[in-house]
């Protein structure tokens, strides 16, 4: 993919910034973890705060967190989502389609949107990215919307990274599988969302569920640490084994979403009135 132009910032300028007065830009942010094919459930999660008119003003997501983030600040409901996501995708990735061009976030978010550009969504965006030069994550909210999505669910080893200022950035999940980093200075209430408990046991030569076993380990103590920062937090054992490349469970991913977006909202009626 030719060079393009993002801006970018690193976490850990976001990690060291102090909080300046009370002011809270947003009342409501939401994160939208890693998880290639379970992010699924996060369109059932929304699915239901939707029903409850529950509404972030900002998201910021990595993998496919970053693409239905921006499905969801461009303003398209959770059922027009898991209509664009669903079938789109290969039912099971295989090693035999590596190293190309990850062109599904670009072709599911050209349908929907007329410019390719931070600027024209409805909400803030933020999405995470993992830069092969810096060997650092980060975050990008300005400048071309499309290759910084494609960028942060490009599955490494599978896809070609994607070149932003004349560095190579790929799946933001690799660093920072939680990217809640730009949310906490900004928004007064964070529901996040984690899909990354999965009781999938390693099949021996599966190409599949090797892949899923080792990005799944990476980095697990910074994604503890993120999720404790919520006010909320959704973060389920998947109902059964799902890897990160297996698109065949879309359908149960996202009904098991929606009765955790529920559950929340029913222990915690008070979010209604935040």
């Amino acid at each position: 993919m030719g060079e393009t132009q993002c801006q970018a910032r690193r976490v850990s300028d976001y990690e060291h910034q102090t909080e300046t007065g009370s002011y809270k830009k947003y009342s409501l942010g939401l994160v939208l973890s890693g998880g290639g094919a379970r992010c699924f459930l996060q369109i059932g999660v929304l699915k239901a705060l939707e029903e409850h008119n529950l509404q972030a003003q900002a998201v910021a997501g990595s993998n496919l967190g970053a693409l239905i983030g921006a499905l969801y600040a461009a303003g398209l409901s959770a059922s027009e989502m898991l209509e664009k996501l669903n079938g789109i995708f290969p039912k099971k990735i295989r090693s035999s389609e590596i190293v190309q061009p990850f062109g599904v976030p670009g072709q599911v978010l050209r349908s929907v949107l007329s410019e390719n550009d931070f600027q024209v969504l409805k909400k803030k965006l933020y999405v995470g990215v993992t830069c092969l030069e810096s060997q650092s994550a980060e975050i990008l909210q300005k400048g071309k919307l499309f290759e910084a999505v494609s960028a942060s669910c490009s599955f490494p080893l599978l896809y070609t990274p994607v070149v932003l200022r004349g560095k190579h950035y790929l799946d933001g999940s690799l660093l920072n599988a939680f990217p809640i980093q730009p949310l906490e200075h900004s928004c007064k209430m964070v529901i996040g969302i984690n899909v990354n408990h999965s009781s999938e046991k390693l099949v021996q030569h599966s190409f599949q569920s090797l892949y899923s076993k080792i990005f799944s380990m990476t980095p697990g103590q910074q994604v503890q640490n993120a999720l404790h920062k919520c006010k909320y937090l959704i973060d389920p054992y998947l109902s059964s084994p799902c890897s990160l490349l297996d698109f065949s469970q879309a359908d149960r991913l996202y009904e098991q979403g929606y009765r955790e977006g529920v559950k929340l909202i029913e222990e915690n009626p008070e979010i209604l009135h935040k």
